[in-house]
Formats: C-alpha cells, structure tokens, sequence
C-alpha cells in the first residue's frame, strides 16, 4: 500500500476509502468502517498500475491519482502521470501536465536537455495537494523511479533517455493543464532569473526528490516539504516556504544526510486560527536494519517552527 485517501464525509454506515498499491492500482470500498470492507478495483484504465499519491478533493469531488512509486527502492516503478475522476473513480481523464522548453539539470543522472511534454512521465508521483482556496492551484512532488525490467527484478535507480523532465516540485495555477519547475530540493531555487522557477542546479539539490508535501492550513501560501539529501550530504529533511514555492528554508535536517534514501515524513494539523503543529519522522525506518526512531512534534506558530520537541507514543 502506497498511498490513502479518505472522503471526509465518512460515517459509520457510509464511508468512501481509496487505496493505492505499488503496482496493484486503485482500490476503492465504500464500507470503509465495516468488519469486512468491500474492496472494488477502478484504475484499469490507468497507464500505469504503480499509485505513489492519492488525493481527494471533496469541496469539488475531484479523485487525483499520481502514478510512480516514489520510495526509493529497486523496484520502485516509474509512472505514466497524474489521472483525475470527478465521479469516484468510475471513470478517470489524463490530466495533460504540460511543461515548455524546460532546460534543467538532475543530481545523480546530469542534464536533462530541453524537455516540452507531460511532467511526470517515467517519473513517480510522491504528493498531490490541492489549494483548498483555489483548485486550479496544485502542487505536485515527484522523484526518480525505475523503469523496464529492473522495476521487476529490483535493479538500480534509472532514468528516461533525454530530453527528460526533472524531478523535485511542480506547480500549476489551471487545474493541472500546464505545470512549472519550482524547486530542486535545495536552498539556492530559483535560479532562473524568474520568481518560481527552477533549472535544477542548487548545490544542495536532492539526489532523488521531493516526497512529502503539505499546505499551512492557516495559511495556503505556506507550503512544507520533505526531500532526499542531496549528493553532497546536504539538503534532506523538511522544508519550509513562506511565499507559495519561491524561496525555501530548511526547518530540520535529515537523519543521515550521507544516506540519499534518508526520508522524512510529516504532517500539518491547525490548533487554532494561528497555531499550526506539526508532527514528523525524521529517518527512512523502512530501510536501515536498527533505525533510531526520531518521531518529533514541532509546534509551529503562524508558519514558523520555534522548535522540536520528542513525541512519546
């Protein structure tokens, strides 16, 4: 399992669930709460089977399913875009993704030529949020994924032969049509001459990504971020920007930044009209044999994290 999205109109006799798999596509029950959930499959009309985001819009009834596993293994599949269904995942559109005459440059694969075409082809889709004030705002995360037989025999990470798109974190401001290159993962994006836009080239760019991604729900315009480290053992962590994805600030360091498939994740939950908390996990338990857990709770006031405290469970 990959990726959750739950209707927030979920109630004990009637609750909407959609699962993504890894390369087992979209589930959806409608029994979510029952002892035995009914489970029916709804993506067969995807390109891909591998779902690494699911997103529900519900102020719109809008389904987003990005394709690509994003976690960093062998056998994490590559995927073939972003879907929407606007009836539950009966039916599903291809959302177009476009991106123009991007030149940019990827850690770890080098340049990826000057690209026109959907963004996230042969890549994978780690987050899709949605800007609960305007819908045609979406920010959508993505890294690197494996393609051919190595997604099935556990080979190294590869790459699209150029021109290629980059991965890292894109935006787009009508629904999805057209999308721009914001952020590499590093601290020195944007880089392009141009307010929100990226070639790619920090010196702390992530080695494979961006993964996590949520909006301030006090505030849309206030974005966080998880990314791999970067080459140079820099970079990683989570990420914070104040101004909509223009300029970024790291907020807290990864676990191992030596280690590139050193991962965070985190979430975003609103204590008041000025409080945000946030609750992360800093470290990729899934692959170290004797993970320290380092499971913190940040209070964050009006988007700006005072500090870490450890969350005892």
């Amino acid at each position: 399992m990959t990726a959750l999205a739950i209707d927030p109109a979920c109630n004990v006799t009637t609750c909407r669930l959609w699962l993504g798999a890894a390369g087992g596509g979209v589930w959806r029950t409608t029994n979510a709460l029952a002892t035995t959930p009914s489970w029916s499959f709804v993506s067969g009309v995807l390109h891909s089977g591998a779902i690494g985001a699911l997103t529900y819009d519900a102020a719109h009834g809008v389904l987003w399913a990005g394709t690509g596993e994003p976690n960093a293994s062998g056998d994490s599949n590559a995927g073939a875009g972003i879907w929407k269904s606007t009836d539950g995942g009966n039916n599903w559109t291809f959302v177009p993704a476009s991106v123009f005459n991007l030149s940019t440059f990827s850690p770890g694969s080098g340049t990826n030529g000057t690209y026109s075409g959907n963004a996230f082809l042969g890549r994978s889709i780690a987050s899709i949020v949605v800007n609960p004030s305007n819908p045609n705002i979406l920010y959508v995360s993505s890294t690197r994924g494996v393609v051919g037989i190595s997604s099935t025999t556990g080979g190294g990470t590869s790459n699209p032969a150029p021109p290629r798109p980059p991965f890292g974190l894109f935006k787009s401001t009508d629904g999805g049509n057209t999308f721009k290159f914001i952020w590499d993962g590093g601290s020195s994006c944007p880089n392009l001459g141009f307010p929100g836009l990226c070639d790619g080239n920090s010196s702390d760019a992530s080695l494979r990504g961006v993964t996590d991604v949520k909006l301030d729900p006090n505030n849309p315009n206030i974005v966080y971020a998880a990314t791999y480290p970067s080459p140079n053992s820099s970079g990683g962590g989570i990420w914070r920007s104040t101004d909509a994805g223009v300029t970024w600030t790291q907020i807290h360091g990864p676990q191992n930044a030596a280690d590139n498939s050193d991962r965070a994740a985190f979430d975003v939950v609103k204590l008041s009209p000025t409080v945000t908390r946030m609750y992360a996990q800093i470290g990729n338990a899934g692959l170290k044999c004797r993970p320290a857990r380092a499971a913190t709770s940040a209070p964050v006031n009006a988007g700006t994290t005072t500090s870490w405290l450890p969350l005892v469970l």
